[in-house]
């Protein structure tokens, strides 16, 4: 859960970019990891239990050689 109680702007269907890029601002998995008094590799795989998975596949990857790639979690 992200408490955002304190950002006036956030309303219901608001956009929250926890890890990434989000226009010119940036936040990686290092500094959500210290924000969150967590070790790096104690976050990814808490992130990974806890955010939905979508079956993706990938086949304009440069390189590929006409391959298809499929994740499926």
């Amino acid at each position: 859960m992200v408490d955002i109680t304190e950002n006036e702007q956030a309303r219901t269907g608001s956009v929250v970019t926890l890890l990434g890029q989000d226009g010119d601002q940036t936040i990686t998995i290092d500094e959500l990891a210290a924000s969150l008094r967590l070790p790096v590799m104690e976050l990814i795989p808490r992130l990974v239990r806890s955010l939905p998975h979508l079956d993706t596949e990938v086949t304009d990857v440069p390189g590929n050689d006409g391959c298809v790639c499929r994740s499926s979690n």
